[in-house]
């Protein structure tokens, strides 16, 4: 019975080995079932080396982050995709995506302040992620902390200064602040980047800048 123990052991550290082995040719495998928009397969797949992996592992936490940002931004399984966040934590603390996307879970559960955490931690693990900078600064406008918000905006700007929503953002915080000119010169910079992004125009509208 001792000996069965034993090899049934041997023989599942030797697959989670070899799960860990193969998990840069599953995320290749990942990334191409994503390209080809095949979002569901590459559910299944990402399931799959999850199930391998097991045991709580650097490999284990990224095959949760992945699944995260699969049923995030593609599948629309906001909770779902929560929890995966919540699991890469759990199997590698330091894994500054987990912290990211339960960050980005609770902001777009309309959870503010449970959002604050998570996206300054993932900035302690990874300064140089902006995304954490520009999801927590969302988080302090939403909260009315239009100070902080508007320095979490410094930072993503340099980085990120041709996309409309870091321009919109900005601009916005600069609006709570009563800084009227340099939200202004934000706000028309989004619109000009994307004229089609209403948001900008509204700011401006209200700032009487343009017309209704």
């Amino acid at each position: 019975m001792r000996l069965r123990v034993i090899a049934l052991v041997v023989v599942t550290l030797a697959a989670i080995a070899d799960a860990q082995a193969d998990w840069p040719a599953t995320l290749k495998s990942v990334q191409q079932l994503e390209a080809a928009k095949s979002y569901q397969e590459a559910d299944k797949v990402l399931s799959d080396a999850i199930a391998k992996l097991k045991l709580p592992n650097r490999e284990l936490a990224q095959a949760y982050v992945r699944r995260a940002r699969l049923r995030m931004e593609f599948l629309n399984q906001i909770s779902a995709a929560f929890q995966d966040a919540a699991a890469a934590i759990r199997a590698d603390p330091n894994n500054f995506q987990g912290h990211y996307y339960r960050g980005l879970g609770h902001n777009r559960l309309k959870q503010y302040k449970p959002a604050l955490q998570p996206l300054t931690r993932c900035i302690e693990l990874a300064a140089h992620f902006v995304e954490c900078y520009f999801q927590r600064a969302y988080a302090y406008y939403a909260l009315s902390q239009h100070r902080e918000a508007h320095a979490d905006m410094l930072k993503v700007l340099p980085e990120r200064a041709d996309r409309s929503t870091v321009w919109t953002n900005y601009g916005a915080a600069l609006r709570s602040l009563n800084r009227r000119d340099e939200a202004i010169a934000a706000l028309i910079a989004a619109h000009m980047l994307d004229p089609s992004d209403k948001l900008p125009a509204r700011h401006l509208s209200e700032l009487e800048v343009i017309g209704p």
